[in-house]
């Protein structure tokens, strides 16, 4: 499992999602720093359709922020993976609530494949959760199982391959106790 050091020569640990999501970019335009502009493009997209204040807001606050620019500007992804996966988690949930199937399979399975870019990004999975109020309990569980099981179908085999250099594996040994868990997510 490819591990490579930032800018700032601090170690990037991400998990196999986001590695899966760089290829076409490393493949069609020769880097993959390429996709982190498309991410947000994407994403903005995505925005607007579910809500123009809601992307306005994103838009500015983005704008605004010297942490999204810092992030941006030395090829960093935090930033923009983070803002990929609120739309695709929005975007997911309206075609829960129109009931669109065909488009929540391929926003659910983009979503896992995304979510599976870092441990901590499996919070959005639980707003989405509870954001799905109007359906049953085992329907909500249904729902959000579909990216849940794409999230590990695409983590599991990297961790079985090499247990000893998967990410999130190696920062709890870092850790120490059940602090350093919590300090990991």
């Amino acid at each position: 499992f490819p591990s490579h050091d930032t800018l700032f020569d601090n170690p990037v640990s991400p998990l196999p999602g986001n590695l899966i999501l760089h290829i076409p970019a490393q493949l069609f335009l020769g880097n993959s720093l390429y996709t982190e502009p498309v991410f947000l493009v994407i994403a903005f997209l995505a925005l607007v359709w579910i809500s123009k204040k809601l992307a306005l807001f994103t838009l500015v606050s983005c704008t605004i922020s010297l942490e999204f620019w810092r992030d941006f500007l030395t090829g960093g992804d935090l930033a923009s993976t983070t803002i990929f996966i609120f739309a695709m988690s929005l975007a997911f949930l309206k075609y829960c609530q129109q009931r669109n199937l065909k488009q929540m399979g391929v926003t659910g399975f983009i979503l896992g494949l995304a979510l599976s870019s870092r441990i901590t990004n499996l919070v959005y999975l639980l707003a989405v959760f509870v954001c799905l109020k109007e359906l049953k309990s085992f329907q909500r569980f249904l729902v959000t199982f579909y990216p849940l099981l794409i999230f590990t179908s695409v983590t599991i085999p990297f961790y079985l391959y090499k247990p000893e250099e998967f990410s999130p594996a190696v920062a709890l040994d870092k850790s120490a106790g059940l602090l350093g868990i919590f300090l990991v997510l």
